[in-house]
């Protein structure tokens, strides 16, 4: 088979699948499932019973995809509700159960006894919540269009009980050919009759022929039932074979239609609610009078149209009020309790010095997760993450809080005062003596007047050069001359430190001398001639004779002459007196230029 040849074989399976046998079924029903497909809002049902002569002359269908106009329902038949399924392939389905009736209220709608055959007839007792109920129908018969003139099978919704305009109804039928007061039959609805409310389906040209087997249906139609709210009634839903048992009829009754068009409303004005444990909900009724709620517990009243619930577990409540025509009517809405959170957090320290950084832990437990945090670290700073680092740069007593809103929307709060203490810092000072000194006498006092609120417990001293101490007020000596920078260290018994550090300037000692004579004769005493000096940072000298005569020169003060001619011949110098110049700096940068005569003796 080619694709083409398949495509148009399932093309022709889904428009046969779509265009009839859609009509579906299900007999043996059970009280409760009647009643939920039947019975709508607004009425109160009891004493269902059922008169019919087999459970499958009464059931449940479903006729979405059809031409109906009813998508489901209740289906009662004087044959079997299997027989409706179409097509109409046959001329007069009939399904004879075996039974007669003799109805009062059949008879009344007929306007005198006949011969009933086949009832299926369901009785009950009604108390409509409004002041009409309503029930939407389609009738089909196998009757139709044979049987017009001869057998009137018919069925009705016969009512008894408080007439609102006065008097009471007996039998009072009210599936009625819209606007009359005639009864939908046979012969009161047809391709003669009302034609406007009839549907032929005895020929494939109906839309209906292939979906249903009855011959002639109506179109959907709506009883109409004025009443006294919360009155009681007794009615009857009936269809019967008239004349004979032949020729089935059906009654298609849609799907919770059998209900109130005006319904008394009892409601609250919430649908159900959640409250955060401790927190209250505001609770309104409305459509009734005298209200009653229940339980009481966590109500502010049990009486009022408004009334404040505080429950502290879910609680169910229920309102009930009079309505119009003397009936109660209740209605209900839960309030649903979530728990707040239980908050609570730890920090990992307590105190400390500036800057004090602290983590902070969020340990609060709460049903169904959280959903924000919100800190304030008592110093103007928050934080929105859940574990925050936060630093502290100012001494003092912080009290913290932590807010904590869950995934349900309820908040809790809770707050340390004073949790976090940051300690003061000392004030490092200290003074020395002399202010200022020289390498000559190199020896400084110092002494410590640092401040602390709490007491200094420990100190330390670094000299700007080697040296250290753990004294309060030590005394240090200079080796050498120079700018050093003495720093003191003060801690408190809380561990917090300050600093601070003067810079001291040793000064250098400067002196120059030479001797006026020396005997460079080799007896090891007094054979050089050069000075003696300290503080000298640049030195250079010259020794002349009597005519001028260059005859020693050096640049260290560490090469002194030993009075012989620095001209390569080191000949001995004579005894006489010879001319030096030196010229130097000083230690403070100074230039100096000295002049001046030694004598050679030997």
């Amino acid at each position: 088979m080619t694709f083409r040849r398949l495509l148009f074989v399932l093309t022709v399976l889904l428009i046969f699948d779509n265009s009839y046998g859609q009509l579906k079924v299900t007999g043996g029903i059970s009280n409760p499932t009647f009643s939920n497909y039947l019975f709508g809002a607004g009425v109160k049902i009891t004493n269902l019973t059922f008169n019919c002569s087999g459970a499958n002359q009464y059931g449940t269908f479903n006729a979405q995809f059809t031409q109906l106009g009813i998508d489901s329902g209740i289906l009662i038949s004087t044959g079997t509700i299997q027989e409706a399924i179409g097509p109409d392939n046959q001329c007069c389905a009939s399904v004879t159960v075996g039974t007669t009736a003799t109805d009062a209220c059949i008879n009344a709608a007929l306007g005198s006894p006949q011969s009933q055959y086949d009832p299926c007839i369901i009785e009950f007792d009604i108390v409509p919540q409004c002041d009409t109920f309503n029930v939407t129908y389609v009738f089909g018969s196998e009757e139709y269009n044979t049987g017009i003139g001869g057998y009137n099978d018919v069925f009705g919704f016969f009512v008894s009980g408080p007439n609102p305009l006065g008097g009471s109804y007996a039998c009072q039928d009210f599936a009625l050919i819209p606007g009359t007061n005639t009864p939908v039959t046979i012969n009161n609805v047809n391709f003669k009759t009302n034609t406007a409310y009839y549907r032929d389906n005895h020929t494939t040209a109906s839309n209906l022929y292939n979906d249903f087997q009855p011959n002639g249906l109506t179109v959907p139609l709506t009883a109409t039932i004025p009443v006294v709210a919360c009155q009681s009634y007794h009615m009857k839903v009936a269809v019967v074979d008239i004349g004979n048992p032949l020729y089935d009829s059906w009654v298609f009754l849609k799907f919770k239609s059998l209900s109130c068009a005006a319904d008394q409303v009892l409601s609250v004005n919430l649908p159900d609610t959640t409250v955060c444990n401790g927190s209250g909900v505001i609770l309104s009724a409305t459509g009734g009078s005298n209200y009653t709620w229940s339980p009481g517990t966590g109500l502010s009243s049990t009486t009022g149209a408004t009334v404040t619930a505080t429950p502290t577990v879910t609680t169910t409540y229920t309102v009930s009020a009079d309505m119009v025509g003397a009936c109660i009517a209740t209605d209900s809405v839960v309030v649903n309790v979530a728990q707040r959170p239980k908050v609570n957090f730890v920090p990992d320290t307590m105190s400390g010095c500036p800057e004090l950084c602290v983590q902070f832990y969020d340990s609060t437990s709460v049903i169904g997760g959280i959903k924000d945090w919100t800190w304030n670290f008592g110093d103007g700073s928050t934080s929105t993450i859940q574990n925050p680092i936060h630093c502290y740069n100012t001494p003092g007593k912080y009290g913290v809080t932590l807010g904590v809103t869950s995934n349900a929307g309820c908040a809790a709060t809770k707050s340390v005062p004073n949790m976090i203490t940051v300690y003061q810092v000392p004030n490092a000072a200290f003074t020395y003596s002399p202010t200022s000194m020289s390498i000559a006498d190199p020896v400084v006092n110092f002494t410590d007047e640092s401040t602390d609120v709490y007491g200094i417990s420990a100190w330390f001293w670094t000299f700007g050069d080697t040296g250290k101490s753990l004294q309060q007020n030590p005394t240090h000596t200079y080796s050498t001359p120079g700018t050093f920078c003495a720093t003191l260290a003060v801690t408190n018994k809380h561990g917090c430190i300050d600093t601070t550090t003067h810079c001291i300037d040793v000064e250098p000692q400067y002196y120059f001398w030479m001797p006026d004579a020396f005997s460079p004769n080799g007896d090891g005493l007094n054979d050089l001639f050069g000075p003696k000096g300290e503080g000298i940072t640049t030195f250079e000298m010259w020794i002349f004779d009597r005519w001028g005569q260059q005859i020693y020169h050096c640049t260290d003060m560490n090469k002194p002459w030993d009075g012989k001619v620095q001209n390569g011949s080191g000949a001995k110098c004579q005894e006489d007196t010879y001319v030096w110049l030196v010229e130097l700096t000083d230690a403070f940068g100074n230039d100096r230029r000295y002049i001046g005569s030694v004598t050679i003796v030997r």
